[in-house]
């Protein structure tokens, strides 16, 4: 009974390893471009703050 529990639950996590896989890969197009837009949003932050504030 618990071997069976196990590979049921081992059986899960694998479909959801896939299945994040695939979201990942069909979204590239969209979450590549959102991604470097975050990244480049939060590195300026700081900068852009202390401009705001001079002005």
């Amino acid at each position: 009974m618990q071997t069976e529990s196990s590979l049921i639950k081992n059986t899960y996590a694998f479909i959801a390893a896939i299945l994040i896989v695939v979201v990942l890969y069909v979204g590239k197009p969209f979450l590549v471009p959102l991604t470097w837009a975050l990244l480049i949003s939060l590195a300026s932050y700081n900068f852009l703050n202390r401009v705001e504030c001079r002005t």
